[in-house]
């Protein structure tokens, strides 16, 4: 099952609105209708020198270096990948050496959490298929988010 980010998914309950910008009463004012993909022009306001989506990375309203390494000028969205790589080499740890059964995500392709069937950490061509679907996580596999460029994944259970 193929979805666009951003879509609602029928019997998935959601967090609401994020109160990013008061100015701003509902999610289209920022958002394209039925994409996640920011209207750009809606963040020149604040966020000047941002003309493109790959600018949105580049957005840092913050001196705090949020991931130790030493860079206060990186965009706030290279600090969460950081962080977002962190939990999934942790993920894929816990999940090689204490379940004794490695994973690896892919968020194209339903489940999205599959067994990594040679170990090597990396989706491979027949791994992301719903057959080798990862059945891990009822035993507490945090869920997570994949950042555009491709990370994490969300695990598929409900």
């Amino acid at each position: 099952m193929n979805w666009e980010p951003g879509e609602a998914q029928a019997g998935k309950t959601y967090l609401g609105r994020n109160k990013h910008v008061e100015a701003f009463s509902n999610c289209s004012q920022c958002h394209a209708v039925h994409k996640l993909k920011v209207q750009i022009q809606a963040c020149d306001g604040c966020h000047q020198g941002v003309k493109t989506q790959e600018d949105l990375k580049t957005i840092r309203m913050s001196t705090t270096d949020y991931d130790g390494d030493g860079d206060t000028k990186e965009g706030i969205a290279g600090k969460v990948g950081t962080f977002q790589d962190a939990l999934y080499a942790a993920m894929q740890q816990y999940a090689a050496k204490v379940l004794k059964a490695p994973i690896v995500y892919e968020t194209t392709e339903h489940p999205y959490s599959f067994k990594d069937t040679n170990g090597n950490g990396k989706v491979d061509p027949g791994e992301a298929v719903a057959e080798n679907g990862h059945d891990l996580c009822p035993l507490r596999l945090p869920p997570s988010r994949k950042r555009e460029g491709g990370r994490v994944g969300t695990c598929g259970c409900s």
